[in-house]
C-alpha cells in the first residue's frame, strides 16, 4: 500500500548510493520531495483549519537512517563524501554513542544545506550524543535510544519549545537506536512508557529516507537496502559487507512498503547461490 496519499513510479527509480555524498544526495532529495508534498500552510487559517490540514497533509514523524562511515577505514586523501561505508559494527566505535553522533552530524547538516539550519546543540548531557537541528517547519533529532528516551519523548511533546507540537511541524528521528516500547523505562516509570507506547505505536513514524548494508547469516549473502520518500524500497546485491561493493545491475527487489527481513534474506540469498554459478 505505502504511504497514504503518496503517488509511487511503476518501479524502481534509484541507483545504488556506493558513497557518503551519494547518500546525502538522495536523502536531500527525499527531503524535499517530502516538503514539496506538503500544502503550505495559511497565515489566515484558524488554529482548528491548521490542526485539521496538519491531519490531510499525512506523517509528520518521519525517519531517516544515514550510514555513518568510520573514520579509521578511510583511504588516506579520501574526502568524507568520496568515502564508502560498511554494516554497523558497535566494535568501530569505542568511544560510543557520543563518538557516533560526531560523525554523524556532518552528513546531517550535508543534507539539510540550503535550509539555513540551525543546530540547537545537545538536548541534555553532551554523553547522551543526543542533538537537535530545527528548521521553521521542521525539527531533527538524533541519535535517540532506549537510555535517552525520555529527552526524546519531551521533544516530541513539547517540552522544549512547542514548536514540535504545532500544526504543520515535522519531527525527524535521525538514526534512532530504540527498540521497542517494552525495552523503555523502568517497571515504575508508568508515564514514560506510556509515552512510549504513544509515540512508537506501529504507524505512527514513516521512513523519509533509509540506507544500510545488510548481511544474511553466516555472510552467505550481502546486499544494500535503501528506503526513499514516495520512491519506495530499493534492495541490491553486493559481493561484501563495503557498499564500494555493491553489485552492477539491476535492482533485485522493489515495493512500496518495507519488504519483510525474510523476503530480503530469501532474494539475498538466491542472488549469491546465482553469483557462484
Amino acid at each position: 500500500m505505502g504511504l497514504p496519499g503518496v503517488a509511487y513510479p511503476a518501479g524502481p527509480t534509484l541507483q545504488p548510493p556506493r558513497t557518503v555524498g551519494s547518500v546525502v544526495k538522495q536523502a536531500r532529495d527525499a527531503f524535499r520531495r517530502y516538503r514539496e508534498s506538503r500544502p503550505p500552510n495559511l497565515p489566515e487559517a484558524s488554529a482548528q483549519q491548521q490542526e485539521q490540514q496538519a491531519l490531510l497533509q499525512g506523517a509528520t514523524r518521519l525517519v531517516m537512517q544515514l550510514p555513518v562511515p568510520v573514520a579509521a577505514d578511510a583511504k588516506p586523501g579520501v574526502t568524507l563524501m568520496d568515502q564508502s561505508f560498511c554494516l554497523f559494527d558497535e566494535g568501530d566505535w569505542p568511544g560510543g554513542i557520543v563518538q557516533r553522533f560526531r560523525a554523524l552530524r556532518p552528513l546531517v547538516e550535508a543534507t539539510l544545506e540550503g535550509y539555513n539550519p540551525e543546530f540547537l546543540g545537545m538536548l541534555e548531557s553532551p554523553a547522551d550524543g543526543l542533538g537537535c537541528w530545527m528548521l521553521p517547519d521542521t525539527t531533527l533529532c538524533g541519535i535517540a535510544t532506549n537510555a535517552t528516551f525520555s529527552s526524546f519523548a519531551k521533544l516530541c511533546q513539547g517540552g522544549y519549545g512547542s514548536k514540535p507540537v504545532q500544526a504543520g511541524q515535522t519531527v525527524v528521528a535521525v538514526n534512532p537506536e530504540w527498540t521497542g516500547p517494552q525495552d523503555i523505562g523502568q517497571f515504575w516509570e508508568r508515564k514514560l512508557k506510556e509515552a512510549a507506547e504513544v509515540l512508537l505505536a506501529p504507524n505512527e513514524w514513516q521512513t523519509l529516507y533509509s540506507c544500510r548494508m545488510i548481511r544474511t547469516s553466516r555472510g552467505k549473502g550481502y546486499g544494500l537496502l535503501v528506503g526513499s520518500y514516495s520512491l519506495g524500497w530499493h534492495l541490491w546485491a553486493a559481493r561484501s559487507e563495503d557498499s564500494s561493493s555493491v553489485a552492477d545491475g539491476d535492482c533485485l527487489l522493489w515495493s512500496q512498503e518495507k519488504p519483510t527481513q525474510p523476503l530480503i534474506i530469501e532474494t539475498l540469498n538466491a542472488a549469491a547461490a546465482a553469483a557462484k554459478l
